[in-house]
This record gives structure tokens, C-alpha cells and sequence, in this order.
């Protein structure tokens, strides 16, 4: 092989024995996932539970860095998050960079309902509680606000272990 291309942390020590270049796909960061969970479990009331989360996001931090410094690559989905590594491995931070990801809309071609002018549509798994996180906030946060000025809005949710919803 070539190179190597690594999907997620939890296959990094794997792809450490191989002996050539080397690429990370994190996907995204789990230390600020780690973060954000502490955050509101602590602002649930759920102390021993955040203290949990932190202690996580300190350890995925480490494990971050460390591939970082191992890997000849690494890519992110978001800005902020391949930012965060950066700020976090600053020798490492030309090495880390943005791979968006996106789907080209002809390809939905078994989309639940069609996709038009006045509808948005989400396209990920649910199972992953990043992607069910995203989701639940931009009904509940963001939604309410864009039908306030276009009621007719659709919010669209394609991709495995999706829950039937009429929002």
C-alpha cells in the first residue's frame, strides 16, 4: 500500500503499525464533544456526571494531540473543530486540516418527500448523538424562528434510525 488512510480514533492505534504515510479522517473532535456534554450536564444539575465528562474531554484531548503527532494528516468536518486541535497541538497544526463533507442532492434519490425552495433537509445518521443532538436543536432552537417568517417550511431528517416526524 501507498498510504493509509485511518477512519475515526478509535482505529488509530491500529493504523500505527503500518510503516508509510499515514492519514486521519477524525471525523470530528471528541474532546469538544466531551466538552459540551460536561457543560450541560453540569448545567442539568448532574455534577458527578460532568465531572465524568471533563475527565473524558481531558483524556480524548491527549489522545487527539497524540495522533496528531503520529499521523502525516488529519481532517476534521467543521472548522472549529480542526481549529480546536490546532490550538490544542500547535506544532502539529499544518498537518490538520477541513474535509467537509456533503451530499450531492441527485444522489437522495429515495428522500422521504421532495426537497424544495422552501424546505431545509438534514442528511445523517441518528444514531450518532452528535448528528440526534443537531438535529433536536435546530427543531427546537432555530426552526420555530424560520417559520415565523416562512411557515410553510420544511425541515426534512434522511439517514438511518431517523424517527418519523411531522416538525
Amino acid at each position: 500500500f501507498d498510504a493509509l488512510l485511518c477512519y475515526r480514533l478509535k482505529m488509530a492505534p491500529y493504523a500505527l503499525r503500518f510503516r508509510g504515510p499515514r492519514l486521519l479522517d477524525y471525523t470530528d473532535s471528541l474532546t469538544r464533544y466531551a466538552e459540551r456534554r460536561s457543560v450541560a450536564l453540569r448545567l442539568e444539575g448532574r455534577g458527578l456526571a460532568a465531572r465524568w465528562w471533563k475527565r473524558q474531554a481531558r483524556q480524548c484531548a491527549a489522545f487527539e494531540i497524540a495522533c496528531a503527532a503520529q499521523f502525516d494528516a488529519g481532517f476534521f468536518n467543521s472548522s472549529q473543530d480542526c481549529a480546536a486541535l490546532q490550538a490544542m497541538a500547535p506544532a502539529f497544526a499544518k498537518k490538520l486540516e477541513v474535509a467537509a463533507n456533503g451530499v450531492v442532492q441527485a444522489s437522495l434519490s429515495k428522500r422521504p418527500r421532495p426537497v424544495g425552495p422552501a424546505s431545509i433537509a438534514f442528511v445523517g445518521h441518528l444514531a450518532y448523538a452528535p448528528n440526534a443532538e443537531a438535529v433536536t436543536w435546530f427543531a427546537t432552537q432555530v426552526l420555530p424562528r424560520l417559520r415565523a417568517t416562512a411557515p410553510n417550511l420544511e425541515f426534512t431528517v434522511i439517514g438511518g434510525d431517523a424517527p418519523a416526524s411531522d416538525r
